[in-house]
């Protein structure tokens, strides 16, 4: 299974991981929560995150 980042306006992959675990640590070094809205810091580029 892969963990994927993508861009929630234009379905872009950002970042494609192995894990979870890892998916995780990034969107917690490199993102933003606004409310119930998460988005990649200094940007407003707002995520969605799916698993294949």
């Amino acid at each position: 299974m892969k963990y994927i980042v993508e861009d929630r306006s234009t379905d872009e992959t950002l970042k494609e991981f192995d894990s979870e675990e890892e998916r995780e640590k990034w969107i917690a070094d490199n993102c933003t929560w606004i409310a119930d809205r998460c988005y990649v810091t200094g940007t407003k580029i707002q995520i969605a995150i799916y698993e294949w």
